[in-house]
């Protein structure tokens, strides 16, 4: 109730010492609730290995979600080794124990080739099992495949009324990706709005890459602003800047709640549109150290 939400003011701290006290006495369902808190550092500093702890001991006492909150530990190597062969066990451990996100979860390692071989129609089918347990990405993850084309014919009309139910279903990823097709026309008509709307609803339920996907957008309407001809010269310059600013901004947002990708896209901004050499330079290191794979060529590019 106090880390949802639920009838009283959120309050994660008040949640952690209920959970606490029920296990003292003897509550075993506990162990997975305060798991989560150390998890995601929900009213608690984020502690992976006690994450993992109370995870196994909510396994051990027969917890069907406990399997899949420890499985992505060991997948994304956090408080522990990463070992993909452990995750795969621990998910499918979830998926007999009848739960939801599990095979999501499996589906995901399917869909990337993480610790075994890449397969779209594996990947498929644990994300339609998942939705019919009632994941709320399961949606999402299936229009993706049906966008791409992967394990299923490409089929843009199908990936967005997948992305919908996503919507529906509270995803805070499906209005990135669907704002994404709007945004481009990709199987539907190009409108900006739409895609504003879109992203500004997935930047509501706390994406990252959602903001870094408006902010492309406005540096891109920045540029057909500057398309000469398009405007009468102050209107252009107004414009222009506006969605600069704006574009600036939803980085800098992306940022603070965690997205690598924005860095790089901040750096390209500050090198092509703000004509700072010096803040792109600082910018592509930060995505450097932050793993983006293409910022050491730019980099070297730049002379940085």
């Amino acid at each position: 109730m106090y880390e949802s939400g639920q009838a009283v003011d959120q309050d994660f701290r008040r949640a952690k010492d209920l959970y606490e006290l029920s296990i003292e006495k003897g509550c075993t369902a506990a162990y997975y609730e305060l798991g989560h808190l150390y998890q995601f550092g929900f009213g608690v500093a984020r502690d992976y290995e006690k994450a993992r702890e109370l995870f196994e001991l909510a396994m051990q006492n027969g917890d069907a979600a406990a399997p899949t909150n420890l499985g992505i530990l060991y997948q994304f190597g956090q408080g522990v080794a990463k070992d993909f062969r452990r995750a795969k066990e621990l998910y499918e451990i979830g998926i007999e124990r009848d739960t939801a996100a599990a095979p999501a979860a499996l589906g995901n390692m399917y869909y990337h080739g993480h610790g075994l071989a890449r397969d779209f129609q594996k990947a498929r089918e644990l994300f339609e099992l998942s939705m019919q347990r009632g994941w709320h990405r399961a949606a999402t993850s299936l229009g993706v495949l049906y966008e791409n084309g992967h394990g299923a014919g490409k089929d843009f009309q199908k990936a967005k009324e997948l992305y919908e139910q996503g919507i529906n279903s509270g995803d805070n990823l499906a209005p990135e990706l669907l704002g994404h097709m709007y945004r481009d026309g990709r199987g539907v008509y190009k409108d900006v709005d739409k895609a504003t709307e879109l992203y500004e609803m997935g930047i509501d339920r706390g994406s990252a890459e959602a903001a870094t996907g408006l902010g492309y957008m406005y540096q891109q309407l920045a540029h057909d602003f500057n398309k000469p001809g398009a405007y009468p010269p102050s209107m252009q310059e107004h414009y222009q800047g506006k969605a600069l600013r704006k574009a600036k901004e939803m980085y800098e947002l992306a940022i603070a709640r965690g997205s690598t990708s924005a860095l790089r896209y901040l750096a390209l901004l500050y090198k092509n549109d703000l004509s700072s050499h010096e803040l792109a330079c600082q910018w592509m290191g930060k995505a450097e150290e932050a793993g983006d794979g293409q910022a050491a060529g730019k980099l070297a590019e730049w002379n940085c």
